[in-house]
């Protein structure tokens, strides 16, 4: 089983996004666990959440998982 760490921007991300990553999942027979976090506040809020999820992970504080996906909408400010 592959453990996916999804972070998305609001509900319509979240709702599309996983329904993606299983339809593909399933064509390529892999079994797959989605850990979603829908962070609310825009753009800037889910790279802040974001940074904090990867400082724990460095920290041992969250289990590592095989693949993690950022969805927010688009943004014209570099990252």
């Amino acid at each position: 089983m592959r453990n996916i760490s999804l972070f998305v921007e609001d509900v319509a991300h979240e709702d599309f996004l996983p329904a993606l990553i299983r339809r593909i999942a399933d064509d390529y027979n892999i079994t797959v666990s989605i850990r979603a976090s829908s962070v609310q506040g825009g753009h800037g809020t889910v790279i802040t959440e974001l940074k904090q999820y990867l400082r724990d992970l460095q920290h041992n504080k969250e289990d590592l998982p095989h693949l993690i996906i950022v969805g927010t909408d688009s943004t014209a400010t570099p990252i």
